[in-house]
Order: C-alpha cells, then structure tokens, then sequence
C-alpha cells in the first residue's frame, strides 16, 4: 500500500478512491480465493478419499497447510517483503504464489503495474474463476456419493459391529502407572491428543514452527566441517530442538480444555490424596520423546560418528530432555485438558513467541556445551554435576512452594484486578 502511495503522491480525493477501491477489489477477491480454495479441497478430500480414512486425510492435509504457511512465513522471502525488495522478474518461485497474484491485481487495478505484475494480476482473475468452477464441481459430486447415500450410510453403521482397540499389556500399564486413576488420566490425555481436532491443530501447528526451524538448522548442519569425529554443534542441536519443541507444545495444549462437560467426572474420581498432576504430565511427555531419542537417536549417531559418542550424545539429550520436563512443569497442578480455564489468545502467543525465541537462544548453547564435553569425555564429569545441581534446585524450589500452589486444581482463574471491601 505505501509504494502505492508514494507513486500516486497527490491531494486529490480521486487518488484516495482509486486507493481504497483497489484495496477493496484485492481483499474481497483474495478472500474468495481462499475460501473457495478450502472448499475445493475438502471437496475432492471427500470425493477421493475412503469414508472410514476422510478424517485422518482431512486432519493430514490440514496440517500440512499449517506447516507449508508457515514455511513461507518464516522464509527469506517474509524478510523480503518487509524489506520491500522483491524481484518479480528474476525470482521464477513467486509466480507460483497466490498472494503475490492478487499483489499485482492491486497494482493492476491502481494503474501502476509493470508487464510483470500485470500477469500476475490475470493469472489472479483465471485462477479464482477455475477456483470456483473446481469447488461446485467437487460438492456436485459429493453430493451425489455422500448426501444421497446417507440413509444408507447410517443403516451400515446401525449393523456394524464394535471395533476392537488394542491394550497394553497389564505388566507394562504397572510398571509405568502407579494407581488406577493415574492410568485413567493418562488415558484420556492421550485420547484427546489424538482424537481432538483442536488439540491436533494447535499442536501440529506448533510443531510445525519447530519442524521449519529445525530443517533449517539441519539443512545448515551438513556444510559444517566436523572435528575429531564429533559433531558440529548444530547436528547435536537438532534433537534438542525436537525435544524441546514437543515439550513445550505439549506444555501448551496442556491448559486448553477439551470436553468441559466430563470435568465433574475427574473431580469425583480423585481420591484422597490426589494425584500428582506432575506425574501425569510428565509421564506423557516422557513417552512422546524417550522413545525415539534412545531407539532411533541412538543408532542413527552410532552409524555415523561410532558408538561411544552416541551413548554419551543419547545420554546428554535425555538429561536435558528431563531437566528441561522438570522445569516448564515447575507450577503445573492441573490434569492434562480437564481445567476450565482457557487462557487468553494474546497471553497464549506472547507465551509461544516467548518460548521459541527462549529454545532458539538456549539450544545452541546446550550444544556447545555437549560439544565442549564431547572433545574431551572427562568434562562430562562436569557437565554432570551441573545438571545434577540444577535438577536438585528445581527439586528445593518445588517443595518450598506452598500447598495451596502445589494443590490440584480444576478451575485455574487469574487474580482479580482489584478486591472489594465488603465493609457494608
């Protein structure tokens, strides 16, 4: 808009219209654009996919949109646009994008597009027609498979019979829960994490962030020379990264409710004592990163740099990995989805953007430090005395809370901005 303005500089009410109308024009076909976009594919979703596969597809495909946005955002072609060098006729890659097709409509419409930005402003105009030919199209079809076979549909679902769900084995539930309730709990935090489309998305896209970072850091890690056989310090950030980014967005869906109305169902459940709400959290976060770090960490270093090195790496990772556990669940005292408050959408991305930057500061430094250890394995005597210390003055700070923030709590409220007297 502001090149726009500095062309059109003038003081005439024309030019201000010629603005707004313009700016009009590319937002409502923009919008178009992607709304019937969405509607196409969830369309043709429908129409190709199976029945029983149309929610795993649909979730998948919702997903992968998350993380592709966000790759372009955090793309060098994001810090382009503000710095408001874009070169339409050198980069070929920006013809294939959308946004900037509607950036040339609004040129176009201004009357201050070059031959370039004039294409790309047709190509804007054909594609949202063939867009919205796509999407009647496709729900034309639907509604022949899907709409007028449904009391069909659900006379199969009526004779169906119960699907069989797999269980672990009993000797393996003891072992990692240590009362029914806390088997419960974890159960249904589980479920929630896989059946919930809110909880997937939110989680999927947080993820999504970390998994665009993390390929960045990877893709930069394999030009890096390496020294004595150890690992450049950004190869050993990268699991680091992975483990710190599942925690955290696990830390985050944590406090986003799911089924409001089964909260009374945990309440009288909870027997007296209560359960640890740590203990449910951190079990959950354990499974989502143990596993892969010692079963697929573990042998993907050792092929490459040798075993010892890949023990002492595996090692480090699940140190932190722990430390890292014990200290975003330091004044966590709800169960998993069952708290009724959810926080705010601006606390909630000023506490995400916080937390990336915090990762991306902290995690390198984590890497060289392991790395320092790794050229020289008597350090790591060191390194493990400091760990040692931190996880013991996490331990202190937590037993020195009170009991009223150490207690269960199933309603987690902000303090009122002000108390009244009540002298009356």
């Amino acid at each position: 808009l502001f090149p726009a303005i500095v062309s059109l500089s003038s003081n005439s009410i024309v030019v201000l219209l010629r603005l707004v109308i313009a700016h009009a024009v590319t937002v409502i076909t923009a919008s178009l654009f992607s709304f019937f976009s969405i509607f196409a594919l969830a369309g043709f979703i429908m129409l190709l996919a199976p029945v029983r596969l149309y929610r795993v597809v649909s979730l998948g495909i919702r997903l992968l949109l998350v993380v592709a946005l966000l790759t372009e955002c955090l793309a060098n072609l994001f810090f382009q646009l503000f710095a408001g060098r874009v070169p339409l006729e050198s980069a070929g890659y920006i013809k294939l994008l959308p946004s900037f097709w509607f950036l040339g409509l609004y040129e176009k419409v201004l009357g201050i597009a070059s031959p370039a930005s004039a294409m790309l402003g047709n190509r804007a105009l054909v594609s949202l027609g063939a867009i919205v030919v796509l999407a009647i199209a496709a729900y034309s079809l639907c509604y022949r498979r899907h709409f007028l076979r449904l009391p069909e549909s659900l006379e199969v679902i009526a004779r169906s019979t119960r699907r069989v769900h797999p269980r672990w084995p009993e000797p393996i539930l003891r072992i990692l829960f240590r009362t029914q309730v806390e088997r419960v709990c974890c159960s249904f935090a589980s479920k929630v994490l896989t059946r919930s489309d809110q909880h997937i998305m939110f989680f999927g896209g947080y993820l999504g962030i970390g998994l665009v970072i993390v390929a960045q850091i990877a893709i930069r890690s394999f030009g890096q020379p390496q020294q004595n056989g150890v690992p450049n310090p950004d190869l050993l950030s990268v699991p680091l990264m992975i483990a710190f980014f599942v925690v955290s967005g696990l830390r985050f869906a944590f406090d986003i409710p799911a089924t409001l109305e089964a909260n009374w169902v945990f309440r009288m459940a909870v027997s007296d004592p209560p359960p640890e709400p740590r203990a449910i959290a951190r079990k959950l976060m354990l499974m989502t990163t143990l596993p892969w770090e010692v079963f697929a960490l573990c042998p993907a270093t050792g092929l490459r740099f040798g075993w010892p090195v890949a023990t002492a790496h595996t090692v480090t990772v699940v140190a932190f990995t722990v430390l890292f556990i014990e200290l975003v669940l330091i004044r966590f005292r709800k169960i998993p989805f069952t708290c009724s408050a959810q926080p705010e959408l601006k606390q909630l991305l000023l506490r995400i953007l916080g937390s990336i930057f915090a990762v991306l500061l902290f995690v390198p430094a984590l890497a060289e430090t392991e790395r320092w250890a790794l050229l020289m394995p008597w350090r790591f005597t060191a390194l493990g005395a400091v760990l040692a210390l931190a996880g013991y003055g996490l331990r202190r700070y937590r037993q020195n809370m009170t009991s009223v923030d150490r207690a269960l709590t199933f309603e987690d409220r902000a303090p009122a901005p002000f108390e009244l007297l009540k002298l009356a």
